[in-house]
């Protein structure tokens, strides 16, 4: 089963914690980073940035001022599902999970 590197559809939906919520479409942007195609952990980030801020990625504030980047693909390369790390950029909070997802929510 192929999954989509895209927003899933507004309603309800599972979070990664497990709880139900309504998702937002113009505040929550959700990727993948599970499938070989979408590249690596920084890069599906950086996408999703760009994506939530409506912006070219070359005109973001480059990663490493939030994270390291190789550390950050590192991490995730073989990490278990329960693995999860949250950081700030640019007024955005990413999260990433073990479970191949990052979410990228306005920072409130």
């Amino acid at each position: 089963m192929e999954r989509p590197n895209e927003e899933e559809p507004d309603g309800p939906v599972r979070g990664i914690d497990g709880t139900f919520r309504t998702r937002d479409p113009d505040s929550v942007v959700e990727r993948r980073y599970d499938r070989p195609d979408v590249g690596t952990v920084t890069e599906v980030v950086v996408s999703g940035l760009a994506a939530a801020a409506d912006a070219d990625p070359l005109d973001l504030t480059p990663l490493t001022a939030s994270v390291d980047p190789d550390a950050l693909d590192e991490l995730f390369r073989h990490a278990s599902c329960d693995a999860m790390l949250t950081f700030e950029h640019d007024g955005y909070r990413v999260r990433v999970s073990g479970e191949g997802r990052v979410v990228v929510t306005p920072k409130r």
